[in-house]
């Protein structure tokens, strides 16, 4: 169609592994042959990084604290929410992760998302960057809704704790994110008319199309967060993962975040199937293990 947008970065074409990865526990595409395979939110801005931090949207997000199946469910709903709504992608600092700080080695005890997502392939479709980058070139410039407390550098602040995250939830835009009583709701359309000077599709509120599917994705009465335009216009979004029910974001993105048109959901999770996943060595790994059993 189109209608898909692409990024000159990504490239259709066959995906390389490192390593043999048996069959069957291979669930993503070998090849982007495809323009949509491809396809960029049409929020994202068309300079990527190299526009001003002043003119770009962000998404940060805390990791659950709770077990790794935990924290990847909370990531993965974190990471596609900002690749549909065209938002930087800022990665948490490395920490210890709750089961995952057992090993005889210190230095293998310390996590972050490179460590286990592939995180190459999303960086073809959406920009990413560290969270000292975002403290450094966004939040130190009073980007944010408050200032970084004085006396503090990139380096010293932009580091797992109860400072960082106090500060980003008081920084940031956040609300009750609470999955079993809300879900986030997206109605994109063309227009001539724009909402900015660089050209995005229209953002529009989410209503009842009749069809009952927005019913049956509530499920239980949840209520919908539109992103609309205030939603938007939001510099930087902030998803806590402590355990306040409020607010965690334990949950899974296809029952979170909803499509008003059917097509962007299953775009979306094409997408997260073949972009969002483990790295190839892992793969590899468990795929001999299974081809043992």
């Amino acid at each position: 169609s189109s209608s898909y947008q692409t990024n000159s970065v990504c490239k259709t074409e066959e995906v390389k592994h490192r390593c043999p990865i048996y069959y069957y526990v291979r669930f993503w595409k070998y090849q982007f042959t495809k323009p949509q395979d491809c396809y960029s939110s049409p929020l994202r801005h068309p300079l990527g990084l190299n526009a001003d931090p002043s003119e770009l949207k962000y998404l940060v997000f805390m990791p659950d604290e709770g077990g790794w199946n935990n924290i990847r469910m909370a990531a993965e709903t974190a990471i596609v929410f900002g690749i549909i709504t065209g938002r930087v992608i800022v990665l948490p600092p490395e920490k210890k992760l709750y089961l995952l700080d057992k090993n005889d080695h210190p230095e293998d005890n310390i996590s972050t998302f490179d460590k286990f997502f592939d995180l190459d392939h999303i960086r073809e479709i959406a920009d990413v960057i560290t969270m000292k980058e975002f403290i450094n070139n966004v939040a130190m410039k009073g980007l944010l809704n408050i200032p970084v407390p004085s006396g503090q550098s990139a380096d010293s602040f932009a580091v797992t704790g109860g400072r960082l995250w106090s500060y980003l939830e008081k920084a940031c835009y956040t609300r009750e994110w609470q999955p079993g009583r809300y879900f986030i709701g997206f109605n994109f359309t063309k227009s001539s008319k724009s909402i900015s000077s660089l050209g995005y599709d229209s953002i529009n509120n989410v209503i009842d199309d009749g069809t009952g599917r927005i019913q049956r994705f509530a499920s239980h009465d949840r209520k919908v967060i539109s992103y609309n335009e205030t939603f938007h216009n939001q510099r930087a979004v902030f998803f806590p993962g402590d355990y306040r029910e409020t607010h965690r974001l334990l949950t899974h993105f296809y029952s979170y975040l909803y499509f008003a048109q059917p097509d962007l959901e299953r775009l979306y999770k094409r997408l997260v199937r073949d972009r969002l996943h483990y790295h190839d060595d892992i793969f590899c790994v468990a795929g001999q293990i299974v081809k043992l059993l």
